[in-house]
């Protein structure tokens, strides 16, 4: 079972390349995986070198670029990368992977606004580019495809779907309270392109549905819900074949990202990170439903089955604290990607993890399940104490 940890740019920069890389074999770990394209974000690093408590830049790649590979849009490099490539760097000394947040981009959604999701009321979300729009796909491409030069062990992909109305920007408020029925009905795409995929269904007559129901809610608290999560069946049922439009939409824009991978770099492997582990437990590590990270996915149009079957791998956030609910998440994985071919990323910290013991047994029950790789998150966002754990518990 390889192993390995999940680090920014940052940590590179703040406590050095080799000092970076001598923890984490120090802790057994055999390979490292590199923000190579991230989102803006406010952290602490308990152990950093010169900064505690960091705003990353946000919208940026950690290494250099071939902007001739990009088309309308194009990224905007780090500020890192003018002195060194850090990707480079860090491949040079261990075996890596990059972690690429590809359609999650404020920085070029704010740029390119017609690439963003528009919502029923025509209203941009300028939290991330549409995976349907022409623009954003051929950025993602070119993106996957520009990292591929490097010949890495893997290339992880996040953020490739439908981000929806959270997991924005900064100071995100709204007075009229939106239940999560109503978040996930603004949250949805109708840009033309989006309804051009879905061209064989009456798509005005969806978007007038869902604007009236949002409507309802902005103009009298008789009509708020008070559902505790995601009615799936309710909102299955009223956007009908849209569903399906929109995991189409996601699973040909993962096939074009994995095909231009591997004309590249045959052997380096392209991974799916299922974001629904974290939709459940990031927060707590305990989720409020009883829904499984396997049967969410659709929300965001993400179909498992389909993505397994176009990549190389496929990724679960593990973030559950109960060893139980940990074991039936894990559970419903294996049933749709081999084990060996699915990746689980770890919290060794709280709120999942509470001491040494804990996290030994969970990678017990992963080797004895045959998973391919256990990964932890994070490396600058534990406690080197933490590190230890990880060292005790691969040996």
């Amino acid at each position: 079972m390889n192993s390995s940890a999940y680090l920014f740019g940052e940590d590179l920069v703040d406590e050095g390349v080799d000092v970076v890389v001598g923890h984490l074999r120090s802790a057994g770990l055999q390979s490292a995986t590199l923000a190579g394209a991230y989102h803006h974000s406010r952290d602490v690093f308990p152990h950093g070198a010169r900064r505690k408590v960091q705003y990353l830049e946000g919208g940026v790649a950690y290494f250099q670029p071939n902007q001739s590979r990009y088309g309308r849009i194009k990224p905007v490099a780090s500020r890192y990368v003018e002195s060194a490539d850090l990707l480079l760097s860090l491949a040079d000394r261990i075996a890596t992977s990059a972690w690429l947040v590809v359609l999650h981009n404020s920085r070029l959604a704010e740029l390119h606004p017609h690439c963003a999701p528009i919502t029923a009321f025509g209203d941009p979300l300028l939290n991330s580019l549409c995976p349907a729009n022409p623009d954003a796909r051929a950025y993602a491409v070119a993106l996957a495809s520009d990292v591929a030069r490097y010949q890495l062990q893997a290339i992880k992909l996040e953020a490739v779907h439908y981000m929806g109305f959270d997991h924005g920007s900064h100071h995100e408020r709204s007075f009229v309270p939106l239940s999560p029925n109503i978040r996930f009905l603004l949250g949805l795409c109708f840009c033309s392109f989006c309804r051009a995929a879905a061209s064989d269904l009456d798509v005005s007559r969806l978007q007038a549905v869902v604007r009236e129901r949002i409507s309802a809610v902005f103009q009298s608290a008789a009509a708020e819900t008070h559902e505790k999560g995601v009615e799936d069946d309710t909102m299955l049922e009223l956007l009908g074949g849209y569903a399906a439009a929109r995991m189409q939409t996601v699973t040909s824009l993962v096939t074009e990202i994995a095909a231009a991978v591997h004309a590249i770099a045959p052997a380096t492997r392209v991974v799916y990170l299922d974001p629904c582990g974290a939709t459940l437990g990031y927060a707590t590590g305990r989720p409020s439903t009883e829904q499984t990270a396997t049967s969410i996915g659709w929300r965001d149009g993400i179909d498992l089955t389909s993505l397994s079957q176009v990549t190389d791998g496929l990724g679960m956030l593990g973030y559950f604290a109960d060893e139980s609910r940990f074991s039936h998440e894990l559970g419903g994985y294996v049933q749709v990607v081999p084990a060996e071919r699915l990746e689980v990323i770890l919290r060794p910290t709280p709120p999942d993890t509470s001491s040494s013991r804990q996290l030994r047994e969970r990678i017990r029950t992963l080797s004895q399940r045959g998973v391919g790789e256990v990964s932890f998150y994070h490396y600058g966002f534990m406690r080197l104490e933490n590190l230890d754990w990880i060292g005790q518990a691969l040996r």
